[in-house]
């Protein structure tokens, strides 16, 4: 810690995305009550008792989906198989069997937040410019990757998904998280 800030980290940037209309609005009015009345959080006592406050809000334009995307966080991709091994049990665009897992990953968890299941006759990940990557996760390690990939589907409702939700699994732990892009 340097006076009030950390050091190097003059500002972090939060992004968040969910394709509920209710819970955006809830998220966005409660940040803008926390700027309102100046909050201070403190992080964590193991950090020294670092602080933030919350100086801006900006609401990002959302794009309508091509199949184009940019990771801005890891993609995790889980089999059905439990291995303390990350090789084993999470799947990449490397393995054989990555699409069918994606796929299986990304309509189970339509189903379970949308409430309905999706029929998908076309989906293949065409990837660009990918690298895969080991991220310590807890008391263990996941596998995933990042970079620029196409997603060729027959479903405009799963581009939509996993743009808002994000892609992969774990997204609430800030994985899978998409930006469209128009070219390459």
């Amino acid at each position: 810690m340097e006076e009030d800030h950390i050091k190097g980290v003059e500002s972090i940037n939060f992004r968040f995305s969910t394709g509920e209309p209710k819970t955006a609005i809830s998220f966005y009015n409660g940040i803008l009550k926390l700027i309102k009345e100046s909050y201070i959080h403190n992080m964590n006592t193991k950090l020294g008792n670092a602080q933030f406050k919350i100086d801006s809000v900006r609401v990002e334009k959302e794009y309508e989906p091509n199949g184009l995307f940019k990771t801005l966080s890891p993609v995790i991709v889980e089999r059905a198989v439990y291995s303390k091994n990350p090789k084993e049990r999470y799947a990449t665009p490397m393995d054989k069997d990555f699409e069918w897992w994606l796929l299986e990953n990304s309509l189970k968890r339509y189903r379970a937040l949308v409430g309905e299941d999706l029929t998908v006759k076309t989906f293949k990940l065409e990837p660009i410019e990918i690298k895969e990557e080991f991220i310590k996760h807890y008391e263990g390690y996941v596998r995933g990757f990042l970079g620029k990939f196409k997603l060729h589907t027959d479903s405009k409702d799963l581009l939509r998904f996993v743009y808002q939700y994000g892609l992969g699994v774990r997204t609430g732990q800030g994985f899978g998280y998409l930006e469209t892009l128009d070219k390459i």
